[in-house]
């Protein structure tokens, strides 16, 4: 067990009962379906606006259009409805928002999961594995992230390997298992053991220091959690 429950104190008394937390679930797909504004985004939540220095629509995975649209892919599979009808497939306002996002970006133009493109072009490509042109500019942007000193899920190489793990598990494409063994080995190349805290820490140029790594069912390496050794400065 990651946590010590003699530490925690209950939320509330109220057991956990599914059929009451699916029919939260529709509702904010619901919600989600009847909010889509016409220029393919939706409106930001006020406390996700105060960090972020601009206030136009939000497009990336984070908390973005992307991430709502991608959203919905999942749960579509999972058999979701709402009001006794399958749930939308917005997956065809991908392209608008990847033109949107690179005119206006949510903070700025970059390759990553959660807050750049990576997160846009990969539910893209879930949903048109067979469209070559688009593989090929995800592809770019995986390996971009390569070349980075970021490692942590936000907008590093770790981010990187779960997109590319969705996408071998969808396709069984050899390059996305190639991207995946070409990040798994530059975050074991940059592990480094603190000489104080004797600690196996990345160190991240990113504010976000949370490295969770994907494991592919073929390799030995564990399913790990560390937390980088975080710079005052980004890049």
């Amino acid at each position: 067990m990651l946590f010590e429950p003699s530490r925690h104190e209950l939320l509330t008394e109220t057991l956990w009962q599914q059929d009451r937390v699916q029919s939260e679930i529709a509702s904010i797909l619901d919600d989600i379906e009847q909010s889509v504004l016409p220029n393919a985004s939706w409106p930001t939540h006020p406390l996700d606006a105060e960090s972020y220095a601009n206030s136009g629509p939000k497009w990336s995975a984070y908390a973005g259009a992307a991430g709502c649209v991608h959203a919905l892919q999942i749960l579509k599979r999972y058999g979701y409805q709402v009001n006794g009808y399958p749930l939308k497939d917005l997956s065809h306002l991908l392209p608008d928002i990847h033109q949107a996002f690179l005119k206006a970006p949510d903070v700025s133009v970059e390759p990553g999961l959660q807050l750049g493109e990576i997160g846009i072009l990969m539910p893209a490509v879930l949903a048109q594995p067979d469209n070559r042109e688009l593989s090929d500019k995800l592809l770019l942007c995986m390996e971009a992230t390569l070349d980075l000193p970021l490692y942590e899920i936000t907008s590093g190489q770790s981010g990187m390997m779960h997109a590319a793990l969705a996408l071998y598990r969808k396709t069984g494409e050899a390059r996305w298992k190639d991207v995946y063994v070409k990040g798994a080995k530059s975050l074991m190349d940059n592990w480094r053991q603190d000489a104080e805290t004797r600690e196996w820490l990345w160190q991240s140029l990113a504010l976000n220091g949370t490295i969770t790594v994907p494991v592919m069912a073929s390799q030995v390496m564990p399913t790990f959690s560390c937390k980088a050794l975080i710079c005052s400065r980004m890049i």
